[in-house]
């Protein structure tokens, strides 16, 4: 049973985003830099590369081609940046999952042992 909760729980992880995302302004905007934009109508939002700026309005890149967001439509603008600590941690719970899911297998009663008990 305890088994089957540490499997639960590496497959959980491994299925979260490694993707961590900051508030940025319109002014802090750097080129070629992934942000998800948030539009005011229907709430949508947009994945794209940062192109340029004019007064009106913001360029992105948006699936290959360029694509122009005035900057009253806006609602938020999130930069996606990769999370090392995510990946990090991803990798070793995955890694301790796998290790006590073999060691569960060999024994006889399926428990896992966490803490050895003294043989008297």
């Amino acid at each position: 049973m305890k088994y089957k909760i540490v499997l639960l729980f590496a497959i959980t992880l491994l299925f979260q985003s490694c993707y961590t995302y900051k508030t940025a302004s319109v002014d802090t905007l750097e080129v070629k830099k992934r942000y998800l934009i948030q539009l005011k109508r229907g709430g949508k939002e947009v994945d794209g590369k940062y192109v340029s700026r004019t007064k009106d309005s913001v360029k992105f890149r948006v699936n290959k081609t360029n694509t122009n967001f005035p900057v009253s439509g806006i609602k938020s603008i999130r930069r996606k940046k990769v999370s090392t600590i995510m990946i990090v941690g991803t990798a070793t719970a995955v890694a301790v999952g796998t290790i006590l899911l073999i060691d569960s297998s060999n024994d006889e009663d399926g428990d896992i042992d966490a803490i050895p008990t003294p043989n008297n």
